[in-house]
């Protein structure tokens, strides 16, 4: 996925020095897992943030810390020439994928944007350059430079593990297919919100000086593959029941003193769709429903559940009831399902319906909670010392993948060749 480069001359390549990839693949391993679908972050930065992302000044003004200024010793900002004119820099590899300096432009101001409430009460002011803001003040390094290095380490993982999933036959489903292909969609939806003459002109102005389409796009889908990898590795790789059992067996003291034993309890499986009233009067932060819109809302999941019950009565039949009705926004993509639920995780009524010891697979139920009516599906308990051991054990396995990955796909460095466009402009300028 390279992008065409320009012809310069630079200066002979000085890598940085590596940290230990172990330490590197356990760190970015909670990115991997957590990261968020990047589609939606497009009408983040570029449309829902009225203010480009920035946190707004009057609120809780008195609980950040000022910001020290700094005159730093070292600074990636490049006038907007300067920053076009070397987009198309590699300024970093890793196997045989190459980073950008247009590409780091939307790795750059991604991080700023999902971060920016943490940063602000970390201290550091949105409106005013990284490069003269000190994240570091001891060892000279300022939080443009941290943001930098933050930002290379997690595209290293991403593409570490994006080449290992192609090396070992990974192939994108229908449903990546179509993310993929709606990429371009989006963009051109948030050109016609934002009204500006092409895509090149609103990365440029959204995402910095030198953003380019071609980087926009590698970060929308590599960081997305890779995800994707990651959970089907994780399904792959779970233990036996054989290999749980000699786990605890060889771990059982230390497990115990974590508190997990062989009568730590139960972790359940069920399926619900939630019918929430409709109607109501808001008091305050929360919304009031009179007895009769909870009547009609009862009524409602009672028809849903005998609708369901005068047909085959299967859990797929009910996944696709949930996947239709439930207003859950948590579970009405997968069949209303969750995983693993322990006690006292949900709400009292939900929770005293899934842990009666009564319940078998295939049980069905109406419960009442201050969410709404929820039609209940019963799928599975499991031993909780279980479930803990074999996420140990598959965590473990995910671990060794992502440091064989960052070892194998290494990462290396042209420092000198970064260059940032100015994103701390204002509209005015």
């Amino acid at each position: 996925m390279e992008e065409n480069r320009e012809n310069f001359e630079y200066e002979p390549a000085q890598q940085k020095k590596k940290k230990d990839p172990k330490v590197i693949a356990i760190a970015v391993l909670a990115s991997l897992l957590c990261l968020v679908l990047l589609a939606g972050l497009v009408y983040f930065v570029m449309v829902g943030s009225k203010n480009g992302g920035k946190v707004d000044d009057t609120t809780a003004q008195t609980t950040a810390p000022a910001a020290p200024e700094v005159q730093p010793s070292k600074t990636y900002t490049v006038d907007d020439e300067t920053a076009h004119l070397n987009s198309g820099a590699v300024i970093a590899t890793a196997g045989d994928m190459e980073l950008t300096n247009g590409e780091m432009m939307i790795y750059y101001n991604m991080f700023l944007a999902q971060n920016s409430y943490s940063l602000y009460y970390y201290g550091v002011d949105l409106s005013k350059p990284m490069d003269q803001q000190w994240y570091d003040q001891a060892n000279n390094l300022t939080w443009q430079q941290a943001i930098v290095e933050e930002s290379l380490n997690k595209w290293h993982a991403y593409a570490a593990v994006y080449q290992h999933a192609l090396a070992q036959g990974f192939q994108p489903d229908e449903e990546a297919q179509n993310y993929m292909n709606s990429i371009d969609g989006m963009l051109q939806e948030a050109l016609q919100e934002l009204e500006y003459q092409s895509v090149e002109e609103m990365l440029d102005k959204e995402m910095g000086a030198g953003s380019t389409l071609q980087g926009y796009k590698n970060f929308m889908v590599i960081p997305y593959l890779a995800n994707l990898y990651v959970e089907e590795f994780k399904e792959q790789c779970q233990p036996t029941m054989d290999e749980i059992e000699q786990y605890f067996t060889e771990n059982e003291a230390a497990l115990t003193a974590a508190g997990v034993s062989k009568e730590s309890g139960h972790v359940i499986d069920v399926r619900h769709v939630l019918i929430t009233p409709e109607g109501g009067t808001a008091e305050g932060d929360t919304t009031v429903y009179s007895e009769d819109e909870w009547e009609a809302c009862r009524q409602k999941a009672e028809d849903l559940l005998n609708t369901w019950l005068a047909g085959d009565k299967t859990e797929e039949s009910f996944a696709e009831l949930a996947n239709k009705e439930s207003t859950d926004p948590g579970s009405n993509t997968n069949g209303g399902l969750y995983e693993n639920v322990t006690k006292d995780y949900m709400v009292p009524e939900f929770d005293a319906w899934i842990f009666d010891e009564s319940r078998v697979y295939g049980d069905y139920g109406l419960v009442k909670t201050n969410y709404g009516y929820h039609i209940m599906y019963f799928v599975e308990r499991n031993p909780s010392w279980i479930h803990t051991v074999s996420e140990t054990i598959a965590e473990e396995r995910l671990n060794t993948m992502l440091q064989e990955a960052v070892e194998k796909y290494d990462l290396t460095v042209y420092d000198e060749r970064i260059c940032l466009g100015d994103i701390t402009k204002t509209e005015e300028q």
